[in-house]
């Protein structure tokens, strides 16, 4: 059966490659409430694989060791509305953290998101492919995603790979991306060219290629 599957990957927008100035990204981020390279990052639709609530506590276990920036997650409120609604506003009323729930964000906003964050949290228990982790890398912003999955394999050695059952591996990975700068710029730029590993057009070729072989027997 093996012999039968093809994995072909997938490519981040171009948009992610292309920044915004910095007056008008800070300008748009105040919207938002945060700043250019002043926040973390982490996208979810709230289900359980997107690993939100061991995110939260790893963040918060880490906030208590050292200032943090606030960690901004994105995506559709009423995917939030039940417990992670509760342990956010929890964190927050005990000063344990500093999480702001950003909602649905417009789609013209997504890459300005990505491009300044001080870096992208996605600690995902299952991904298919992973495309936020692209889509970080291809914005120059370092990342942080789980051993397991397809997330390994789109990130290759342009990340920091923590298991995702694992708080303190999670925290401790926090605490680095936050505390050392020259980490989070080699990560940049490893990042950058992992991402250019993947486009639409190599994945529009390879279907293309598969569609004749299936069509002419060759495969």
């Amino acid at each position: 059966i093996c012999d039968k599957v093809r994995v072909i990957g997938e490519g981040a927008d171009h948009r992610f490659a292309d920044p915004v100035p910095f007056a008008e990204a800070a300008e748009r981020l105040r919207r938002y409430g945060v700043k250019p390279d002043g926040f973390f990052l982490h996208p979810s639709n709230g289900k359980p694989y997107k690993n939100t609530p061991l995110l939260l506590r790893a963040y918060a276990d880490a906030a208590q060791k050292q200032p943090l920036p606030p960690l901004a997650v994105i995506g559709r409120e009423s995917a939030f509305s039940g417990d992670i609604a509760q342990q956010v506003l929890t964190l927050n009323r005990q000063g344990r953290a500093d999480v702001r729930m950003l909602g649905s964000v417009p789609d013209e906003d997504v890459p300005l998101l990505f491009q300044n964050a001080q870096a992208l949290l996605f600690p995902s228990r299952y991904e298919g492919f992973g495309l936020p982790v692209l889509e970080a890398m291809q914005a120059g912003t370092p990342v942080l995603t789980s051993r397991i999955s397809a997330l390994p394999e789109v990130a290759g050695n342009a990340a920091l790979l923590v298991s995702p059952d694992s708080v303190a591996e999670m925290a401790g990975a926090i605490l680095s991306l936050a505390g050392n700068p020259d980490l989070r710029y080699q990560l940049a730029e490893k990042g950058r060219k992992q991402a250019a590993r993947f486009s639409w057009e190599e994945a529009a070729a390879s279907v293309l290629q598969l569609y004749r072989e299936v069509f002419t027997g060759d495969g």
